[in-house]
């Protein structure tokens, strides 16, 4: 069985885009409810470092598309 490289990417760019909503949604909701400031700081770091995985996995497919790969 081949595994087509366009679909692979096509499923990582949707991902991309649900990692970047949920980084936001998560980052909202730490910053909105009352915690510690210790706890505040470790949520927002992994809230970002979640879009960031999200916004590499949409630049990945967009690169591919524009070289012809996707």
């Amino acid at each position: 069985m081949r595994i087509d490289r366009r679909v692979v990417l096509r499923y990582r760019a949707a991902f991309g885009v649900g990692f970047l909503a949920l980084g936001l949604v998560m980052l909202w909701r730490i910053l909105a409810q009352p915690a510690p400031p210790a706890s505040k700081m470790l949520g927002a770091l992994l809230a970002v470092v979640l879009m960031g995985l999200g916004a590499t996995r949409i630049v990945l497919y967009l690169r591919a598309r524009r070289e012809g790969n996707a």
